[in-house]
């Protein structure tokens, strides 16, 4: 079965695949037959927040999918890192990051060493005179443990070298023929407008790699963010990082990527999105575990843009298709509803939210009821047998098990929050209660009992079914995704 091996480069590059690991989560799962995604983190930022919640999610959703065993619709997606594919158990103490090394406390004037080249002018040997009219004194005086700041110029030069890591190496290790790259960065920024070009010239010509046949010639797709957010204005004014340059930037960046990647056809598919007028800043971080932005509607659109490239993959190598996201209506005054997408991503994306969302509900406000009160958690009864426990009783739900399916269910309502309060506001759902806890589609009206009723029978029914197997967080992760599909349907919110 082929893999798709996805780069996320620089921050925006971690937003989207963790909007692509919550949408893994509640059930979709790539067409074509892409078995595993293999996410690669490009980011010399290594304490950036955005990179490090994303990391932390990745890991925590693998070692929960292993857990489950085999996943009916919830996690089916299996991801995996290139250190696990390489034989690393559990992908070892770093897995899904590409490590540039050289960045870490070190300014970019040491990193290119410009105090040690040549500096006599009047023999015509002034390497450092030349490199300092083409970088400021802020520029080499800059600290690369937190990125480039917004500067591809240095970009560039830092990520010119990532092809020689053993990282790359190791990825190109797990190659083969048949698997497909999807690129996700940002234009507007320093990490991602930088990393793209690059990466992209070593996957389509770099002939001194491990498997560089199939690397060359692989299915190619990227998604390029432009200017979709602005950030707040510090009270010392901006610095560094300057968002009244982000149109420009993105400008002379498109330009470049027409002239040498879209009209030479280097790329099977390119995809392009951004929010102009965007009036919710983030607040202005200079990188580390400060800059950590809310989720955003656009970085759930650049993780469909990922489904579209697989379920429409060219066979082979064809002239660059530029793809743009479309909205059928823009509610800006109650936010975006499923109603208002693309038939096609709402087909694809409504009924697993939704079902994600009840089961995230259910055990936020209906769990502490049911452990009292419901059949399919309960001992001692005709359910689950004389003298018998039930397997999700009230110390399931005290492990550490649990606990980890919690925090990252956590992450999850967190997700949809942040894209509801940003702008556009993507807000599809009401906050309920386990008394109206049907009522969760803000369009749709369900049948009654809008209560949890409905879901704690389906669980009674379902609570012994062998086809759940041994382990408890798989037969409760299954039979909450069997009943909310039940009940969704039967109410009509699905």
């Amino acid at each position: 079965m082929p893999k798709l091996f996805v780069f996320g480069i620089g921050g925006t590059g971690s937003r989207i695949i963790k909007a692509m690991t919550m949408l893994f989560t509640s059930g979709i799962k790539l067409p074509n037959g892409f078995n595993q995604v293999v996410p690669i983190i490009i980011d010399p930022d290594s304490s950036n927040g955005d990179m490090v919640a994303t990391k932390n999610m990745l890991k925590r959703y693998c070692e929960l999918r292993k857990s489950i065993g085999t996943p009916k619709h919830f996690f089916q997606q299996d991801i995996i890192s290139v250190s696990e594919l390489n034989g690393v158990p559990n992908g070892g103490s770093n897995p899904f990051e590409l490590g540039i090394s050289g960045t870490s406390q070190n300014t970019f004037g040491k990193y290119i060493s410009v105090n040690t080249m040549t500096h006599n002018p009047n023999q015509g040997t002034d390497d450092q005179s030349f490199v300092k009219a083409l970088y400021s004194q802020d520029n080499l005086n800059a600290d690369l443990s937190v990125g480039f700041k917004g500067n591809p110029n240095m970009g560039a030069v830092v990520l010119s070298q990532i092809v020689r890591s053993q990282d790359f190496l190791d990825f190109c290790q797990t190659f083969k023929q048949g698997d497909a790259i999807f690129i996700i960065n940002s234009i507007f920024g320093g990490t991602g407008a930088a990393g793209f070009p690059l990466l992209l010239k070593n996957l389509r010509t770099n002939a001194n790699i491990p498997n560089n046949q199939a690397i060359n010639n692989a299915i190619i797709g990227d998604i390029t963010f432009l200017p979709y957010f602005t950030l707040t204005q510090p009270t010392n004014g901006y610095k560094t990082v300057n968002p009244n340059t982000f149109d420009e930037k993105a400008k002379v960046a498109l330009e470049y990527y027409n002239t040498t990647i879209i009209t030479t056809n280097q790329i099977e598919r390119i995809y392009f999105i951004g929010n102009q007028n965007n009036q919710n800043p983030q607040k202005y971080s200079e990188g580390g575990s400060f800059q950590r932005n809310n989720a955003h509607f656009l970085e759930m659109a650049g993780a469909l843009a990922v489904y579209n490239f697989c379920n429409s993959l060219p066979p082979q190598k064809q002239n660059t298709q530029v793809m743009e996201f479309g909205i059928k209506s823009n509610n800006d005054l109650n936010g975006l509803n499923f109603s208002d997408l693309d038939v096609n991503d709402e087909a694809l994306i409504a009924p697993s939210l939704t079902r994600y969302k009840l089961f995230t509900d259910y055990l936020r406000f209906g769990l502490e009821r049911a452990i009292k009160t419901c059949r399919w958690t309960q001992s001692k009864l005709k359910l689950v047998g004389k003298g018998k426990k039930s397997v999700l009783d009230k110390d399931f739900f005290n492990s550490s098990e649990y606990q980890s399916l919690s925090q990252l269910n956590n992450d999850f309502d967190s997700w949809l929050d942040e894209m509801a309060n940003n702008k556009p506001s993507f807000d599809p759902f009401h906050t309920v209660t386990s008394d109206d806890i049907m009522k969760l589609r803000k369009d749709k009206s369900p049948l009654s009992p809008i209560s949890c009723k409905d879901i704690d029978c389906k669980n009674a029914e379902l609570i012994l079914s062998k086809e759940y197997g041994d382990s408890k967080l798989g037969r409760l992760v299954n039979m909450f995704a069997d009943s909310t599909e039940f009940v969704s349907k039967k109410h009509k919110i699905i």
